[in-house]
């Protein structure tokens, strides 16, 4: 499943499908040290930690996070290499295509999804070497949304992130309860849906 940003959101709901679709957890996850959707960064500071929802993540999902070297992008190297491969592979299907429309985001994953499985098709042996050693999944999913409470300007909206959300005039001054996923925020007003 594509990825719309680099977000936290976006971590939890593509690692998440891919370990559904793996079908088990590995005992470590590793990462660079850039990224704001596992660390947190100190202004001023070179030291990074994980950050608290990225720690829960891992905890819910029973791995252990760990980065690579701090500028050493060679040990991940494979990694790195893997994710050239496949926008080359992206592109070039995109081509053999001969068009980049699609008629709904839906339509769009599915032909990433399709490409990533011819990608994977020969490396299946290696893989069912490797299932033994995955632990169980959780009984459920890590939450893929956040919750944040806003208040309705005098304009009638809502500030999640520092974009501003239409809603309704009459929750002009009202708290609602913003429901964060990748790709929607959805107003509730106690409990009931008032805006998406």
């Amino acid at each position: 499943m594509p990825c719309r940003s680099e977000s936290a959101l976006s971590l939890k709901s593509g690692l998440q499908a891919s370990l559904w679709a793996l079908g088990g957890v590995p005992r470590c996850a590793q990462t660079d040290q850039s990224s704001t959707a596992t660390h947190q960064l100190f202004r001023g500071e070179s030291r990074r930690g994980f950050n608290p929802d990225y720690v829960a993540l891992c905890a819910h999902l029973g791995f252990a996070p760990r980065t690579i070297g701090v500028a050493c992008p060679n040990q991940n190297g494979d990694i790195e290499a893997a994710q050239g491969v496949l926008k080359r592979r992206l592109k070039n299907q995109l081509i053999l295509r001969r068009s980049r429309d699609f008629a709904s985001p839906t339509a769009y994953a599915a032909f990433v999804v399709g490409v990533c499985q011819g990608a994977n098709a020969l490396r299946q042996a290696k893989l069912a070497e490797e299932r033994p050693l995955l632990r169980p999944l959780p009984a459920a999913r890590f939450s893929e949304t956040e919750e944040v409470t806003v208040r309705v300007s005098s304009y009638s909206t809502a500030r999640v992130r520092d974009c501003a959300y239409s809603v309704p005039a009459r929750f002009i001054s009202a708290f609602l309860q913003a429901h964060l996923s990748e790709a929607t925020v959805r107003f509730l007003y106690r409990g009931e849906e008032v805006a998406t």
